[in-house]
């Protein structure tokens, strides 16, 4: 099982100040967590392996570029955004949730980690008008919903970066659906981390032209 230690040794590249950011991050995610339900409480003993590290896996995955703008949709708790912004520092993350508490907890954390790279806004999908380069998530709909009030805030060949648990055959079938097969690739965690836990977790990446 992943631990605070042992994160280090999977993200080696990242350097010690960079994990040093992301086990505080992990220490200030479960103490808000035990306020304001940001993540499962039956995961709260295990916030690293089954939130944070998916969620840093994304920095491996994706092509982040410096001065590039990504938007975490439905950041909840600040996954992936946080994660991503301590990994990638010359990345600019805007982290939006609906939900006003939640983003609250996340503005805290971000001004604790002292983010510069990070902003924490309440607003809905729907009223967002700002495009962005990238944009990557969590599994917080299903993935037809989550492309229809997503695609229209990339840029012309933007990607979205979606991180999902379970089996991902009526998603694919969607995306041929959509003519966007073609223009998709899977990541699996597994062998992005080397964590066998990990097995059930992907990465959808799709480009929209």
């Amino acid at each position: 099982m992943v631990c605070e230690s042992s994160m280090g040794e999977i993200f080696w590249e990242l350097g010690d100040e960079k994990i040093a950011a992301l086990e505080k991050y992990a220490e200030l995610l479960t103490q808000w967590n035990a306020k304001i339900n940001l993540v499962s409480r039956k995961d709260v003993l295990n916030v690293i392996v089954r939130h944070i590290v998916p969620c840093l896996s994304l920095a491996r995955i994706a092509d982040f570029s410096a001065g590039e703008s990504v938007l975490d949709l439905g950041t909840g708790g600040g996954l992936p955004g946080i994660p991503l912004a301590i990994a990638k520092g010359d990345v600019n993350f805007t982290l939006v949730d609906s939900i006003y508490k939640k983003i609250l907890a996340v503005s805290a954390m971000i001004r604790s980690l002292a983010l510069k790279n990070a902003r924490a806004v309440t607003v809905r999908a729907e009223d967002l008008t700002e495009k962005f380069d990238k944009i990557v998530a969590r599994a917080v709909t299903n993935l037809g919903d989550f492309l229809k009030y997503s695609r229209r805030l990339l840029v012309p060949g933007g990607k979205i970066f979606y991180l999902k648990g379970g089996d991902c055959a009526a998603d694919l079938e969607l995306l041929a659906d959509l003519k966007l097969s073609k223009a998709c690739a899977l990541h699996s965690l597994e062998e992005t981390t080397g964590i066998g836990a990990l097995a059930d977790k992907v990465v959808l990446e799709i480009i929209c032209q």
